[in-house]
C-alpha cells in the first residue's frame, strides 16, 4: 500500500502522488530486484524533520530528505520516506532546475536509500546517485506535479 500524508502548508494532489510513486517503485522493484510492500510519503516541515533528523541521526539542523527502512526479514522493501519541500528546494533549485524536477529527485532520492543505496557526502558519490537518479526519472512518463505552493 501506498500512502501520502500532507503535514504542510502545502496542498498535495495525493491521487498523483501515488501515481508518480507507482511508476517510481516499479522501477526501483527492477532496478534492485525486489518487491516493493508499504510505502509511506510524508511532507513535513521543517521543525519535524529537524527532530527526526537529530534522534536518528544526531544532526540538529533541517534536512531534505529522511529515509526509514521497516522492511524486517521480509523480502518486501517497507519503509517510510519524510520529506520537507522548502529544504530540498532550497538545497536543489537552481536558474536550470524546475520545483516539480527536484521534488521529484528527491523523492527518488529517499526510495533509493529504502533499497539499500547508501553514499557518503564526497562529489564523486553525489554524482553516481544523481545520475542513478535522473535515469531513473527519465524512463517514467509520469509527471511529478502534485506539489502546489499555498
Amino acid at each position: 500500500m501506498i500512502s501520502i500524508i500532507n503535514k504542510t502548508r502545502h496542498y498535495i494532489e495525493k491521487n498523483k502522488a501515488k501515481k508518480f510513486l507507482r511508476s517510481i517503485l516499479k522501477l526501483c522493484d527492477a532496478a534492485y530486484g525486489r518487491r516493493h510492500g508499504d510505502i509511506n510519503l510524508l511532507f513535513c516541515d521543517r521543525e519535524f524533520i529537524r527532530k527526526l533528523n537529530l534522534q536518528y541521526r544526531k544532526k540538529n539542523a533541517p534536512t531534505d530528505v529522511l529515509s526509514f527502512n521497516l522492511s524486517g526479514d521480509d523480502e518486501k522493501i517497507s519503509g517510510d520516506i519524510a520529506l520537507n519541500i522548502e529544504v530540498t528546494l532550497e538545497n536543489g533549485l537552481d536558474s536550470r532546475s524546475h520545483a516539480d524536477m527536484v521534488i521529484a529527485e528527491t523523492i527518488v532520492h529517499g526510495l533509493m536509500h529504502l533499497y539499500g543505496e547508501t553514499h557518503s557526502y564526497s562529489r564523486s558519490e553525489y554524482q553516481r546517485l544523481h545520475g542513478k537518479q535522473i535515469k531513473m526519472l527519465e524512463k517514467i512518463n509520469v509527471p511529478c506535479d502534485f506539489v502546489k505552493a499555498v
